[in-house]
C-alpha cells in the first residue's frame, strides 16, 4: 500500500490545481487509503479538498458553472449525468 500512495501522491502533486472528476476520485481514493491505515489526520487535507473540488465542479448546484458540466466527447449525456450524480451522492454520503 505504501508504494500505491506514494505514486498517488507524486501525481497529485503534479495535478495539484487540476479540477476535474479524474482528481477527485483521486482524492477519494487517497483519503480511503490513509484512513485504513490510520493517517485520519494527514487524509483531512484531502477530505477538504475532495469538497473544494466537487464545489468547483458545481456537483451541489442546481445550476453548475457550463464548463464544469461540459461532458467527453465519448460519454453520452444520460452517463454524464448519471456520473456527476453517482460522484456528488458518493462524496455527500460519504463526508455526512
Amino acid at each position: 500500500m505504501t508504494s500505491f500512495y506514494q505514486e498517488a501522491r507524486r501525481l497529485w502533486n503534479l495535478n495539484e490545481t487540476k479540477i476535474d472528476y479524474p482528481q477527485l476520485h483521486t482524492a477519494i481514493l487517497i483519503v480511503f487509503v490513509l484512513n485504513k491505515c490510520g493517517q485520519d489526520r494527514c487524509g483531512l487535507k484531502y477530505s477538504l479538498e475532495c469538497i473544494r473540488i466537487a464545489n468547483d465542479l458545481g456537483l451541489f448546484r442546481v445550476s453548475p458553472p457550463a464548463w464544469a458540466t461540459k461532458r467527453p466527447k465519448d460519454v453520452d449525456h444520460h452517463q454524464w449525468k448519471r456520473s456527476r450524480a453517482v460522484s456528488a451522492w458518493g462524496l455527500f454520503n460519504w463526508m455526512v
